[in-house]
């Protein structure tokens, strides 16, 4: 695996998903797949997500994001609150963001007990 550089996306050879033991339709190539109907959500739920693949030799990698979903205008009053951030603020804010976001997350999924055993 070359890390010297951006990778070309490509998906895994007979990829199978399951999550809580219910099989996700892969076919048609990489796209973002939305669990949510599958996930039991609730604060003391446990959610097994199972992915395998045939792709000997090669390394993949994965990604599984908890968030918040916003109506448009939820989204476009959250932003009318906020005021404009500086060149300096943004630049700021996203080597703040880079540095903690894993712990945030681990951080926020153990308060609500949404998610076990997360590892890095």
């Amino acid at each position: 695996m070359d890390l010297s550089g951006e990778q070309d996306d490509k998906f895994p050879p007979e990829l199978k998903v399951l999550v809580n033991g219910i099989e996700l339709d892969t076919k048609g190539g990489p796209f973002p797949m939305d669990i949510t109907a599958l996930c039991k959500i609730t604060c003391d739920a446990l959610n097994l997500i199972q992915v395998s693949s045939i792709g000997l030799g090669n390394y993949y990698v994965i990604s599984v994001s908890l968030v918040k979903k916003l109506t448009v205008s939820n989204l476009i009053e959250k932003l009318k609150t906020k005021k404009p951030l500086t060149m300096q603020d943004t630049q700021t804010l996203s080597i703040f963001r880079r540095c903690w976001k894993k712990h945030r997350l681990v951080q926020e999924c153990r308060s609500r007990r949404m998610v076990r055993g997360l590892q890095f």
